[in-house]
């Protein structure tokens, strides 16, 4: 199984990862156009977090923040040559947007609420923590100094 994950290389990892990018671009310029065709204006302000507004705009909120935090991962990705060590911060930020994400469907999604699909997002974050618990401790491993 783990040589599966040995095949992927960098070059699929940034097709995928500019895929995932473009997907959830699309999805929030999609959401702000349709409200804003529905309300008759432009309705740039959805872009801000608000968690006083209730239920829904808490959803929406969580799913501004992973956005946001996509943004960051994605272009200090591209951009590691440059920001030498400082890309890997900004681009480790998947994690939590991959979990912001999640509860943001969660919350607001009515395609994830219905069956099966919940358990598919919960087995996603849950694959996600996985990921990230082995790769920290691989490193962990990899840097500990053992004295004799």
């Amino acid at each position: 199984m783990l040589g599966l994950f040995k095949k992927i290389n960098t070059t699929h990892h940034i097709i995928f990862g500019t895929g995932i990018f473009i997907l959830i671009t699309s999805h929030a310029t999609l959401f702000i156009t349709a409200v804003s065709i529905r309300q008759e204006q432009l309705v740039l302000g959805m872009l801000l977090p608000n968690f006083t507004a209730g239920y829904y705009k808490s959803g929406l909120s969580l799913g501004v923040i992973a956005l946001f935090f996509i943004f960051i991962a994605t272009f200090t990705g591209f951009l590691r040559k440059k920001l030498k060590n400082v890309w890997k911060v900004g681009h480790s930020l998947v994690y939590i947007t991959f979990t912001l994400a999640s509860v943001h469907g969660l919350m607001i999604g009515s395609d994830v609420n219905s069956g099966m699909l919940t358990y598919i997002v919960y087995g996603a974050v849950l694959s996600l923590i996985f990921a990230f618990v082995y790769k920290k401790r691989k490193y962990l491993c990899r840097n500990r100094h053992f004295r004799t």
